[in-house]
C-alpha cells in the first residue's frame, strides 16, 4: 500500500504490480473460511419488479399496466457505499397497490388469460376451493418464489368460497391482489433456519438460495427449472454452478453481465456532445452518435465475453470494432461495419478501456482530471476524496488565464493548475492516468496533435500531444507507460487491475461493498482470474456461487 496526503485527507493506492514469483498477489485478506458476510433483504428494484412481472405474466400484461407501473419511483444507487438506497413510503405503498390492482384486472380480462394464470376451472360460475390447486402449485409459487404456506392456502380458499367478493372474476382479482401485495413478492425475504447461536450462520432454504442466485444474476425471479431444483433440494455446489452458468447465459443474464462491465469501464453513457465546436465535429455524423457509442461497446463486450468465452486480457486487448454508425466509424478511423463480422481498429486503440464512451467530454479540451479520477476510482479501486475549499482556492490561483492557456497543451495547463504540493498529494496519482489518454480528443478520436479552440469555439492552433507518463508505484517507484494502450496492458497484467475488476463485479451483483468475510472467496476468484486466466463468464459464476449463497450472518 502507499498512502498520500490527499487535499487534507488520506487515501490508499493499492500496489499496482504486487508479484510473488510469477503469481500476482491480491490484497484480499483470508483468515476464516467459515464466516459469511451480512446480506440485506431488499425491496425489488423497479427493474427487478418489471422483469419479475414480465417473466411470470408475460409482456402483454406488463404493457397494459404501464400507467400504474410508472407511478413506482426508481431506487438510487450510492457509488461510494455501493448500496441501493431503498426505502418505503406512502407513495411507494400506493404504487404497489395500483400495480397489483391493474395487474389483477388485466389477468381476468379474458378467458384464455384466466386459464393460463388460474387454471381451467377459473371460467366456472362457481369457484370451488379445490379447483385453485393449479394456481397454488404454479403461478402462486412463482409469485412467492416458494410454495404457499398453509395460512396462505387457507386464505386463498376462503376467498374462493366466500360470497363477499361477488362473482368468479372478482374472487380471482382479490386472490391475485393478495399475493401481489405480499412481502414475499415485493421483497427478497431471507429468514433462514433457526439457530440457537446468534453469532452463527443461518441456513437459507433452497428456495431462498434459488431466489438470491436468480436476482443476483438476472434481476428477475427464479425460472421453473430453478424452482423445481429448489423443490427437490437439488442444489449442491455443482448444481448451483450449473444453474448460475445457465442463468448467466440467458438473455437477462447476458444483459446484466454486459451492464456490469459497461459500469466498470465507465462506458454506460457518454458526455453531451452537442456543444462541441463545429470545426471539431466536421465530417462527423452526430445523429444518434452518443447512443451508437454505448451500443458498440455493448456489442464488443457480448462478443468477447459470450461469443468467444474471452478472458480479461482479451477484454482489454482485442482490436475488434463493431462500429456500424457512420460517425462512430469515422471516429474509429475505419469504414462502417455492414455485417455481423467486426472490423479491426487501426493504430494503438484496443479493448474496452479505449472506446469512445469513457473518452467523450462536453468541451473541446478533454477533461484530464475527470478521466484520471474516474479511472482511479473504477478501474483501480482507489479512493479519491473531493478537494477541500482551501485547496481548490490554491489550485485556482495557479490557473493560467484563458489567453495564456491557448498557448499550451491541455496537459501543460493541468500540470500548472495542480503544481502546488497540496494538490499534488492526489494529482500525482490522478494526472498520469489522465495524461495517458490525451491521445484521444473529446469525441474519443485518436490524435497526434491537440486542436485548440478559443472561447468562441474558433480554431486557434494545434500542438503535438504527449502521452508518455509515469504511473506511481509503492516505495516511490514509477512505471513508464507511453500511451493508453500501455496502460490497458498494465491493468490487464497487474494485481490491482485484476483485483479491482473482481471488486466491481462483486459490488455490482451483490449491491454492496465487499466485507472482511468475503476475502477468502474473492481471493480464490482473484487466483483463478489473474493466475489461472479464467474466462469472464467463469469469474462471474465463481463470484455468484459463494458460501454466502447458502448462508447469511445472523444479526
Amino acid at each position: 500500500m502507499i498512502a498520500f496526503n490527499n487535499c487534507g485527507q488520506d487515501f490508499e493506492a493499492s500496489n499496482l504490480n504486487s508479484v510473488d514469483g510469477n503469481n500476482l498477489q491480491s490484497n484480499f485478506q483470508c483468515s476464516d473460511t467459515s464466516k459469511t458476510s451480512y446480506s440485506t433483504p431488499y425491496f425489488l428494484s423497479k427493474k427487478q419488479l418489471q422483469n419479475t412481472i414480465e417473466d411470470i405474466f408475460g409482456t402483454d400484461i406488463l404493457n397494459e399496466i404501464e400507467t400504474s407501473f410508472s407511478t413506482l419511483t426508481s431506487d438510487n444507487f450510492d457509488e461510494d457505499t455501493h448500496k441501493r438506497l431503498t426505502s418505503i413510503s406512502a407513495e411507494k405503498i400506493q404504487a404497489y397497490f395500483n400495480i397489483a390492482k391493474s395487474l389483477a384486472n388485466s389477468a381476468t380480462s379474458n378467458s384464455l388469460r384466466k386459464t393460463q394464470i388460474f387454471g381451467a376451472c377459473s371460467n366456472n360460475t362457481n369457484l370451488s376451493s379445490s379447483c385453485l390447486n393449479d394456481f397454488l402449485n404454479n403461478k402462486a409459487t412463482q409469485i412467492m418464489r416458494r410454495p404457499p404456506n398453509q395460512t396462505e392456502i387457507d386464505f386463498t380458499q376462503s376467498i374462493a368460497s366466500s360470497n363477499t367478493y361477488g362473482n368468479t372474476d372478482e374472487k380471482l382479482r382479490a386472490i391475485l391482489m393478495y399475493y401481489l401485495q405480499s412481502p414475499y413478492f415485493i421483497l427478497r425475504v431471507e429468514l433462514g433456519s433457526n439457530s440457537s447461536n446468534i453469532s452463527s450462520n443461518l441456513n437459507l432454504s433452497p428456495y431462498e438460495t434459488a431466489t438470491r442466485l436468480s436476482y443476483q444474476l438476472t434481476d428477475s425471479t427464479p425460472d421453473i427449472e430453478l424452482l423445481t431444483a429448489a423443490k427437490n433440494n437439488n442444489l449442491s455446489d455443482e448444481q448451483l454452478k450449473y444453474h448460475a452458468r445457465r442463468l448467466l447465459l440467458s438473455a437477462r443474464g447476458k444483459k446484466k453481465a454486459i451492464e456490469s462491465l459497461l459500469h466498470w469501464s465507465l462506458s454506460s453513457q457518454t458526455s453531451d456532445l452537442s456543444n462541441l465546436p463545429e470545426s471539431l465535429l466536421e465530417g462527423i455524423n452526430t445523429e444518434g452518435l452518443e447512443e451508437a457509442m454505448v451500443d458498440e461497446a455493448r456489442k464488443f463486450i457480448e462478443h468477447i465475453v459470450f461469443d468467444k468465452n474471452g478472458r480479461f486480457s482479451e477484454l482489454l486487448g482485442s482490436k475488434k470494432s463493431f462500429a456500424s454508425h457512420t460517425g462512430l466509424a469515422k471516429i474509429y478511423n475505419h469504414v462502417p461495419v455492414t455485417g455481423e463480422e467486426p472490423l479491426k481498429f487501426p493504430g494503438t486503440r484496443k479493448g474496452l478501456l479505449m472506446r469512445a464512451p469513457f473518452l467523450t467530454w462536453t468541451g473541446p479540451r478533454t477533461n484530464i482530471i475527470k478521466r484520471g479520477v474516474e479511472f482511479q476510482k473504477r478501474v483501480l479501486c482507489n479512493k479519491i476524496p473531493e478537494p477541500t475549499v482551501d485547496i481548490s482556492d490554491d489550485r485556482n490561483s495557479d490557473a493560467r488565464s484563458p489567453a495564456e492557456a491557448l498557448m499550451h497543451t491541455n496537459r501543460d495547463n493541468i500540470k500548472e493548475l495542480t503544481k502546488s504540493p497540496a494538490c499534488m498529494g492526489c494529482h500525482s496519482t490522478i494526472n498520469p492516468t489522465g495524461f495517458a489518454y490525451e491521445e484521444f480528443d473529446s469525441l474519443g478520436r485518436q490524435r497526434f496533435d491537440e486542436q485548440i479552440f478559443d472561447e468562441q469555439g474558433n480554431f486557434y492552433t494545434s500542438i503535438p500531444v504527449d502521452t508518455t507518463t509515469y504511473i506511481p508505484l509503492p516505495g516511490n517507484g514509477t512505471q513508464l507507460v507511453n500511451n493508453a494502450s500501455d496502460l490497458s496492458d498494465y491493468i490487464a497484467n497487474s494485481a490491482i487491475g485484476n483485483e479491482c475488476l473482481i471488486r466491481n463485479i462483486h459490488r455490482f451483483y451483490n449491491e454492496k461493498k465487499e466485507e472482511t468475510e468475503d476475502g477468502c472467496h474473492l481471493n480464490n476468484t482473484f487466483e483463478k482470474l489473474a493466475n489461472q486466466k479464467m474466462s469472464i463468464i467463469d469469474v462471474i459464476v465463481n463470484i455468484a456461487v459463494s458460501k454466502n449463497l447458502r448462508f447469511k450472518k445472523s444479526i
